[in-house]
């Protein structure tokens, strides 16, 4: 049995990474805060599922503490702990790319992964870091599984930034104790519970595509003159007459959840991994046109996809998204679409030496798991179910 620290133990990835770690015997001790009058250890049952409470119980712990209090290693529950845990796992992360969010975006994600490295230190423990495989920002071309330089580079949000910013943290932490740290850059995560969870990622975008349909499902109901002949339903499946563009060598890199969990479990398990860095990203990425084609297919909509260069897509997203803010019933889809632009219009290849040879045979799962066919239907189609299910509830 190993000792594990972990926060962001109530989110996406780590909950789900929580659930591997105790199904193995491992103790964690989760760090984090209450949230709307809810104790951070209600807050952490909540993630456990009501089967799974009793038989982990004696493997969690519960520290409610904010990572961005300086004064963290003096809490008296840490002390116990000294030279007794296997690692510290930070994965939580302020997710925002609002430029409103500047401030918490920074202190959460810079601030709290400066006190994670002093707890880290403290306990005599390797660090364990959750980066984003974005952290290039606007850079093109080919990323590597290696420090990355500080040239001036631009970032799409505030959000790439301040991951860039806490690397930089890490490594010069790593000077003075050591290499005792590994970053792991994962790229967009699908897959799992997300229902649970706030949508981000692809999944908002699905979900804003998913309300567009409901209204414009709404409009066919109602027989509005003109606008019902236009986004009129045909065999079952709303047609849009308008076509999206996207780029020809455009690739949206989505990876499964549970990759992700494979690859951080495999990596926790040898620690001659220390000081590397490890992409977890999609070796075989699908294009724009099939993520387009087979979303819109799983929710039962029909719309033409065009393939043209980069540069005219990337204006006619700026003008869509612009066309769609006038209307109160696509303000969520055009911020959306704003939003997540540069992901939708560029792609970037990602080096993946470490990573292939840490998981040796097992990587050929991993990329037969990505090349599985409509495997962009299927998890959309997942996604609508799971939605309706849960709206269905309520």
């Amino acid at each position: 049995m190993k000792t594990y620290i972990l926060t962001g133990g109530t989110g996406y990835l780590g909950s789900a990474l929580a659930k591997r770690l105790l199904e193995q015997g491992n103790r964690i001790i989760f760090v984090g805060r209450g949230k709307e009058n809810i104790s951070f250890e209600e807050r952490i049952y909540k993630e456990i599922e009501n089967n799974e409470k009793n038989q982990f119980l004696k493997l969690v712990v519960a520290v409610e503490v904010d990572i961005t209090d300086s004064n963290i290693i003096e809490r008296k529950e840490f002390s116990e702990y000294k030279n007794k845990v296997d690692g510290l796992l930070h994965l939580a992360a302020n997710l925002s790319f609002k430029k409103k969010d500047k401030e918490n975006i920074f202190k959460t994600n810079i601030e709290g992964t400066k006190n994670m490295l002093k707890l880290s230190k403290f306990l005599g423990c390797n660090f364990y870091y959750v980066s984003t495989a974005y952290i290039h920002g606007k850079k093109p071309g080919i990323c590597y599984e290696e420090k990355l330089k500080d040239d001036g580079r631009k970032f799409n949000n505030y959000y790439e930034e301040s991951k860039f910013i806490s690397e930089k943290e890490i490594y010069k932490w790593s000077k003075k104790n050591g290499k005792k740290f590994v970053i792991f850059r994962p790229s967009i995560l699908v897959g799992g519970d997300f229902i649970s969870t706030k949508f981000f990622g692809y999944y908002s975008v699905l979900h804003s595509f998913f309300k567009l349909k409901k209204v414009l499902e709404e409009i066919n109901n109602r027989n509005i003159f003109l606008l019902n002949s236009i986004f009129r339903s045909k065999n079952g499946k709303l047609r849009i007459p308008i076509p999206w563009l996207v780029s020809r060598k455009s690739t949206l890199n989505l990876v499964y959840l549970d990759s992700v969990i494979n690859v951080i479990d495999e990596v926790l398990k040898k620690k001659k991994n220390n000081g590397k860095i490890f992409h977890i990203t999609n070796p075989v990425p699908p294009s724009m046109k099939t993520v387009m084609k087979e979303s819109l297919s799983a929710m039962n909509m029909n719309m033409p996809i065009l393939e043209i260069n980069s540069f005219f897509v990337n204006i006619f997203m700026i003008l869509i998204s612009q066309f769609l803010s006038f209307f109160s019933f696509t303000k969520s889809l055009s911020k959306i679409l704003n939003t997540y632009r540069y992901y939708m219009t560029k792609s970037n290849e990602y080096d993946l030496s470490n990573l292939k040879m840490v998981m040796g045979n097992k990587m050929n799962k991993i990329i037969s798991v990505h090349k599985k066919e409509n495997f962009v239907y299927e998890l959309a189609k997942d996604f609508i179910i799971k939605l309706e299910e849960f709206k269905n509830k309520k």
